[in-house]
Order: structure tokens, then C-alpha cells, then sequence
């Protein structure tokens, strides 16, 4: 079983404060099920929900994370010189 940790905060992004919704913890993914796309396709089912709106993902700590959020249109936070946290505002159709 995998659990995530999300809440509704606010930060500041190239000096904009946003109201945003982060992604804060990602924990207990066994082992066998790292790697399939899981991650991915749950980004993608929230990117769905929350059209409009800021997604931020917090304290990135592998290189395959970053990739996958890179590939999916997130940028890096440039005021966090110490911690990996990735932004994208998702588009209203």
C-alpha cells in the first residue's frame, strides 16, 4: 500500500505568491511496484481535478522523480536553492 501527503498551502514562485495544492509525501511504494507509472498516472488523474490551479511537489529526491515532472511540464522552483520542489499551473481548458 502507498500513501500520499497533500494539503492546500501558498507560496511564492518567481515572486508571485499562488495558492497551491502540494504534493508533500510519497510513502510505503514497495519496491516491485516503483518504475510502472504509478506516480505518473496518479499526476495525471489530479491534473485532471484541478484545472486553474498550481500543483506543487516538494523535496524531489531522485534524479527519476525530477525527470517525470520535467517531462510533464513542471518547472523547478528557483527561490529553494537547497530543496528540489517542482510547480505547474495546469491550464483551464
Amino acid at each position: 500500500m502507498c500513501s500520499v501527503y497533500m494539503r492546500y498551502g501558498q507560496r511564492i514562485i518567481n515572486g508571485v505568491r499562488c495558492r497551491t495544492i502540494e504534493v508533500a509525501n510519497v510513502a510505503d511504494l514497495p519496491d516491485a511496484e516503483k518504475g510502472r507509472g504509478h506516480f505518473r498516472d496518479f499526476m495525471v488523474e489530479l491534473e485532471s481535478l484541478v484545472e486553474g490551479e498550481t500543483l506543487y511537489v516538494e523535496n524531489v529526491t531522485t534524479e527519476r522523480l525530477e525527470a517525470i515532472l520535467r517531462r510533464h511540464g513542471f518547472q523547478r522552483v528557483p527561490e529553494h536553492e537547497a530543496d528540489l520542489c517542482f510547480f505547474k499551473t495546469v491550464p483551464t481548458p
